[in-house]
């Protein structure tokens, strides 16, 4: 058999497997305006961080999330800060936890949301907002609110390019902190200056558009551009001055330019190519306009990675590959030129995935001028120039080429539709490393966030060997999302190289979410629980009132807890005959670390010493005493009838009884103890058996807790142990 792990060891304490929350994408995020304000003063125009849900990511009533912000602070007063106090604004609710700080709440659930930014920027550069999830349907991200500028303006620039020769700059936006800061340019001739680094000149086309406060801008590109010329006798290619005039509205005024273009020359440096800004009544400010490169090349997703679940698997209609759903594709995938011949495509593009996943399919979204018809076209039908490796974790690109048309200036681009299987366990970021002849450079670009359908949580119980019915601790498996259990399918839970006894009903519970399940039964060593419903809400199972059997051959270490089942695994290999093999794993039991210790027990704790000790038992606690020192049953002594009564089992090892010493027959309900005495009891039975002789008690052997129990007079006639007891602490003490 062949398995996942999914927890790691902590030792002697509980074993916590629950999902790392991570980014995934359960809702669109966005701010609706950046505007761009002065530092030190409270943000307006207020933009508003709008949280979109997706389908099916629906949030929950009291569900919790947090906003920190990054060079802002919220609105409010010292004196009035009360991390205790809690404001209801329509769908949600907040408390401010510090003024960087805020925890909201569901209040009514809604498919968007829509928070004001009410903060107060700090200093100069971006001001921004993180969400932090805690475990809610919302995506974690950090979002720019406002763009903070020091001084009368703040310059940004809509975009930046790579490019090998001639840059195309995008737009560049001079816009005013508060309103007049560029004064008297509507009854003045202002002028701007742009200084480009040195080995690039400036290309004619530059043109001024007003906006925000400012109604029109007048200026003459012939008369008023100047491209290289800078004072009346100096001459530098580098810098381009414009001048201009503009109609003062209401607000903040602000100056677009375009048509900037840059031309690199023999002198030109590759790497980041930068603009410095400045003029009259403008604050001086440079700012990364491109990337000056030989090659260029954007591999990228297009959107945020989906979110997927390992260990998925559906065939099509064909029987014979996977269903083409959302269950199965990843991002799209973008390979696109942004200088011309920088990808050499008719040569091999290699996309390699972990090996963890699985390609099924393949399919050209788009295809912009490459020739001979390749969008829409897919593994399956262009065999030629799609191919996926043996291994099925490597899609290869060949031989397509780029149509450059006449002027010899069209850039190619490919965008890749990905389906496939993931390893169940899998968990984290998919990604794919794009690379082969065709590039410059090898790209690693995250198609997809990865996480198993569940997740388990144990508490060890130590054990020894040769025993049936042990009892164990409970057992509790969340789901990491809603439906991450499929209707109509099994969970199946077992014990690595242990099976679970059949006699021990167990006991499961729906903690939370709305999973409905059917009854759990124990067949072949394995609890069997069929879905019947699937979640709408991520669910969690307790597990509880189980015992195992231990085969007395298995050496001592650390035994896990295994989940499987189609309800959680559906794409392990089962039938070596199954067309769909190709895309299966040998995974097929998830496994959660250190559910059964096997144990020696040392000497010192009484255990199997081979001696007499005194030893201490009292009603209702599980800890007994063992000269002195303190061991734990899985059980405690309790009184009924007027009769206190012990477990059996546990009094024989503390009085050195060795473990292998103490059998259980299940077919006839004994327990029989070999020590210098050979001492035979059966459950439901009042006869005692020691040395063959029969002693008949005045109450019958009985189990509690999968525990055989006596009370303490028999107890001690069978060992042959003198007892005390001390009724006011209700103690029992073997000397």
């Amino acid at each position: 058999m062949i398995r996942r792990k999914l927890a790691a060891l902590l030792a002697g304490a509980m074993i916590l497997t629950s999902l790392p929350m991570v980014s995934f994408a359960a809702s669109d995020n966005r701010v609706d305006r950046i505007p761009t304000i002065k530092k030190d003063t409270d943000l307006t125009p207020i933009p508003n961080l709008v949280i979109d849900l997706k389908d099916g990511d629906d949030l929950a009533a009291n569900d919790k999330f947090t906003l920190s912000f990054d060079n802002a602070e919220w609105r409010i007063d010292d004196d009035d800060l009360d991390p205790t106090k809690e404001y209801v604004v329509g769908d949600y609710a907040y408390k401010i936890i510090t003024k960087k700080l805020l925890e909201f709440r569901i209040v009514s659930v809604k498919d968007k949301y829509s928070i004001p930014m009410f903060v107060k920027v700090k200093d100069a550069g971006e001001a921004k907002v993180t969400i932090d999830s805690m475990g809610s349907n919302i995506s974690a991200g950090t979002y720019v609110i406002a763009n903070v500028g020091d001084g009368a303006t703040k310059t940004t620039i809509t975009d930046t390019k790579n490019f090998s020769n001639t840059l195309e700059l995008e737009t560049i936006v001079i816009e005013e902190l508060k309103p007049g800061t560029i004064e008297d340019v509507d009854t003045k001739v202002k002028e701007i200056k742009l200084t480009a680094p040195a080995g690039f000149e400036w290309v004619k086309g530059a043109k001024l558009t007003a906006a925000g406060g400012f109604n029109s801008i007048t200026f003459d590109e012939e008369k008023d551009v100047s491209y290289g010329t800078y004072g009346k006798d100096k001459i530098d290619e580098e810098v381009l001055v414009i001048k201009y005039s503009a109609e003062r509205g209401t607000g903040n005024g602000k100056i677009l330019i375009t048509g900037l273009k840059l031309k690199s020359t023999k002198d030109a440096d590759y790497g980041d190519v930068k603009v410095t800004v400045s003029g009259d009544d403008i604050t001086e400010e440079t700012i990364k306009v491109g990337k000056y490169t030989e090659y260029g090349i954007t591999v990228k997703a297009d959107g945020d990675p989906r979110e997927l679940f390992s260990g998925v698997w559906e065939l099509d209609a064909s029987g014979s590959t996977v269903k083409e759903d959302d269950a199965h594709k990843l991002t799209k995938l973008v390979i696109e030129e942004e200088v011309v011949d920088s990808w050499a495509s008719e040569r091999k593009t290699n996309i390699e995935f972990p090996e963890w996943f699985k390609v099924a399919k393949v399919k050209v979204d788009d295809a912009s001028n490459i020739k001979n018809n390749f969008k829409g076209k897919t593994n399956e039908d262009d065999t030629e120039r799609i191919t996926i490796s043996k291994d099925k974790n490597v899609i290869t690109l060949s031989d397509i080429e780029v149509d450059r048309g006449t002027k010899k200036d069209k850039k190619g681009k490919v965008v890749l539709l990905i389906w496939g299987s993931i390893e169940a366990g899998a968990e984290g970021d998919l990604v794919a490393k794009v690379s082969g002849q065709a590039l410059p450079e090898s790209y690693e670009v995250t198609l997809a966030k990865v996480l198993p359908t569940v997740k388990g949580e144990v508490k060890p119980v130590e054990v020894q060997l040769g025993y049936r019915e042990v009892k164990v601790n409970d057992i509790t498996i969340t789901e990491t999302k809603a439906g991450a259990l499929k209707k109509s399918k099994e969970l199946v839970i077992g014990v690595e190289k242990m099976g679970f006894n059949k006699n021990f009903k167990p006991d499961v519970e729906v903690t939370s979410g709305d999973l409905v399940l059917g009854e759990a039964k124990v067949k072949n060593g394995e609890i069997t629980i069929e879905v019947k419903r699937e979640s709408k809400t991520a669910s969690t199972i307790v597990i509880k009132g189980l015992s195992v059997d231990i085969d007395r051959t298995l050496p001592e270490g650390s035994y896990a807890l295994q989940i499987s089942g189609s309800a959680a695994i559906e794409n392990d290999k089962k039938d070596e005959k199954d067309p769909g093999n190709d895309y299966k794993f040998d995974v097929d039991v998830y496994e959660v670390d250190d559910f059964v210790k096997i144990v020696t027990p040392a000497p010192h704790k009484g255990e199997a010493s081979g001696k007499s000790v005194k030893v201490a038992f009292t009603v209702g606690s599980a800890d007994y005493t063992v000269e002195g020192e303190t061991v734990t049953a899985d059980v405690a002594p309790y009184i009924k009838d007027g009769r206190t009564m012990l477990p059996v089992k546990y009094v024989a090892y503390a009085l050195g009884i060795d473990p292998s010493n103490i059998k259980w027959d299940q077919a006839t309900k004994t327990v029989t103890i070999l020590g210098d005495r050979v001492v035979q009891v059966k459950i439901g039975s009042k006869d005692l058996v020691v040395n063959g002789a029969v002693l008949t008690m005045d109450t019958a052997a009985e189990v509690k807790d999968g525990r055989t129990f006596l009370p303490i007079s028999w107890v001690a006639s069978a060992l042959n142990v003198p007892y005390s007891w001390d009724d006011a602490t209700k103690t029992v003490t073997f000397n």
